[in-house]
């Protein structure tokens, strides 16, 4: 089948003048055929500003989360530090508290195994290391 745009083409490229008008099936279709065109386009263009739209939504979305975990985060290692630095002061110049149950042992907190007092300082220990 030739289209009609082609026909009319052809009739120009002959010098056949425009005087006769097409047939009327023929600019139907042609009629048909532009009105695709453009109904095809006016969807390509729609559907390509929502996904636009709906793409930087998501990435303004995911980045609004990743800030607001970021604050969580933050506020976290601020409470954290604020915690140490009181804990620090308050215990500041005190001596350690030996852990509950361990009451009676002569060492404030129980050495780990293995652990010699002497091998950590060289061979010194007690009010020698001083």
């Amino acid at each position: 089948r030739v289209s009609a745009a082609r026909r009319t083409a052809a009739r120009v490229a002959a010098g056949e003048e425009g005087d006769t008008p097409p047939p009327p099936q023929e600019e139907e279709q042609a009629r048909e055929a532009l009105d695709a065109f453009f109904l095809g386009r006016a969807l390509a263009e729609a559907a390509a500003e929502r996904a636009a739209d709906a793409v930087s939504s998501l990435l303004a979305d995911a980045g609004q989360r990743q800030a607001e975990r970021d604050a969580e985060l933050r506020a976290f290692g601020d409470e954290v530090r604020r915690r140490a630095r009181d804990g620090q002061s308050a215990h500041a110049g005190a001596p350690p508290v030996a852990p509950a149950g361990d009451a009676g042992s002569a060492q404030p907190f129980p050495a780990p195994a293995g652990f010699s007092p002497g091998a950590a300082t060289g061979g010194v220990t007690g009010s020698e290391a001083a």
